[in-house]
């Protein structure tokens, strides 16, 4: 099995060598965990983000520090929200029998649509994907949180202990 990070890997960096001090894959994973804790709104995954800056620092050798809410909100309007939502479906893919799981149906962007507008569809086709896995997976864990925060390192551990893989580096 593949873990999400080698998935989140291979959605094409279109940021500028400058804007690189997070590792796009990172990022997204960062985001994909806050969508598991039940964050999916822009601030609330901003202060998941924050909430969990000592492990993702220590986690993603980030050298700067996690980013922070600005930086987030630039880069969901500039993510090929598509890409992201392929690399999470073969990840969850890997865990469902369900191959019609989720159609990827990201709008078009154009310009009367709000990074708000473009998100709201996107985390919704997310969230899908991440009920489904958990359902499947029986990771009873996460449904236990839904009324209380949760740390990236107990969401980690939760998926881990049912066989969901997000280690950064492979095995084997």
């Amino acid at each position: 099995m593949r873990s999400l990070y080698s998935y989140l890997r291979e959605v094409k960096d279109h940021r500028r060598l400058q804007g690189q001090r997070t590792p796009m894959a990172a990022f997204m994973e960062m985001i994909v965990l806050a969508a598991l804790g039940r964050q999916t709104g822009i601030r609330e995954i901003s202060r998941f983000i924050k909430n969990n800056d000592k492990f993702f620092v220590e986690r993603y050798g980030l050298k700067h520090g996690t980013p922070t809410y600005a930086t987030l909100r630039n880069f969901l309007g500039q993510l090929n929200h598509k890409s992201f939502l392929n690399a999470v479906r073969s990840w969850v893919l890997q865990y469902t029998e369900d191959d019609d799981l989720v159609a990827i149906d990201v709008k078009a962007h154009d310009s009367t649509m709000t990074l708000g507008d473009i998100w709201d569809n996107s985390k919704q086709i997310l969230k899908s994907m991440l009920n489904k896995v958990c359902d499947e997976k029986e990771i009873e864990a996460l449904k236990s949180f839904e009324n209380k925060s949760i740390t990236a390192e107990e969401l980690i551990k939760a998926c881990e202990s049912k066989g969901i893989t997000f280690a950064i580096k492979e095995t084997g």
